[in-house]
């Protein structure tokens, strides 16, 4: 068993195997989420239905950072409704579970959106 240095953990080797093989991202997801939201197709033409202000104060709000995240747009059911974008969070449990309060913030993020 080859012995791991205290910044090459078990834990960082599959995250960075999850963003190597199967496109997850490290660093910022609130920056992605506001580039991404930036882009005209998620404004919508009436003002009072526009979300991407509040949306990205949601965003904000958000403590805890994620082991690795991905950001997509998922195409419509059908012609006459909006894209949606998809966020998700990566978490990576490998000795000890993922702590109490971050789940907490994601969960609270998530009802928020809904």
């Amino acid at each position: 068993m080859i012995p791991l240095s205290k910044s090459d953990t078990l834990h960082t080797r599959l995250v960075e195997r999850a963003c190597r093989d199967h496109s997850w991202q490290r660093g910022s997801w609130r920056e992605a989420l506001v580039e991404q939201l930036s882009a005209p197709q998620w404004h919508h033409s009436d003002p009072d239905l526009d979300e991407v202000d509040e949306i990205i104060q949601m965003a904000r709000e958000v403590r805890s950072v994620p082991d690795a995240w991905k950001l997509r747009d998922e195409e419509p059911e059908h012609a006459s409704n909006h894209p949606v974008l998809v966020l998700e969070f990566l978490e990576v449990e490998v000795t000890s579970h993922v702590d109490d309060r971050k789940i907490e913030d994601y969960e609270r993020f998530w009802w928020l959106l809904d």
